[in-house]
């Protein structure tokens, strides 16, 4: 058996499916940063700190209070009907708007607006392929903090020259070698 050696340069990008983007829950500014895009992480490691903005803080205060004020406008409500003071509707729309508050209350409590911080884990194992904070920045709730690639789903993008098209066929062994560092190589397949 002979085999032919064709060397190709290119470049390692992720899965498009496999690409994780981690978004923020609340507005806020960038309080820590523990990693560096190109850098590998392990699912639950720290990432990054965001600190909640007085804006978020005090929508949670006020959804706080907004349920607070229901409840007692919901139960004065009940009171008045039970004299017949108050219509069954009156009820009705109390226990509606009591419904309509707690919803706000428990989204805000989803995005952890009752915490003064909030800290991103990393999801997967993984590359950071691209990161979006910088210490100190503003943001606003759901801008794309970063992008974490699954290190097991990379996909090679090379270029052949056309004479060595025919040479190449599915499934073939290649390995795959860093330009700056030769003595780190990863065995794998040639897909179609």
């Amino acid at each position: 058996n002979m085999n032919e050696h064709i060397i190709a340069y290119g470049v390692l990008e992720p899965k498009a499916d496999k690409l994780v983007n981690l978004s923020l829950s609340s507005a806020g500014s960038v309080g820590q940063v523990w990693i560096q895009a190109g850098q590998r992480v392990k699912k639950g490691d720290r990432l990054a700190e965001v600190n909640l903005s007085p804006e978020a803080k005090m929508q949670f205060l006020q959804a706080t209070s907004a349920v607070e004020y229901a409840k007692q406008q919901q139960a004065r409500s009940k009171r008045m009907f039970n004299e017949k003071l108050a219509t069954k509707a009156d009820v009705e729309n109390t226990t509606k708007n009591l419904s309509d508050t707690q919803s706000v209350l428990s989204a805000l409590l989803e995005r952890n607006a009752n915490q003064p911080q909030e800290i991103l884990f990393s999801p997967i194992d993984g590359i950071v392929t691209q990161l979006n904070l910088i210490q100190g920045q503003r943001v606003q709730s759901n801008d794309s903090a970063m992008l974490i690639a699954s290190e097991n789903h990379i996909v090679a993008r090379v270029g052949i020259e056309p004479e060595e098209i025919d040479k190449i066929e599915p499934n073939a062994m290649v390995t795959i070698t860093p330009v700056f560092d030769e003595n780190i190589s990863v065995e794998s397949n040639i897909t179609t």
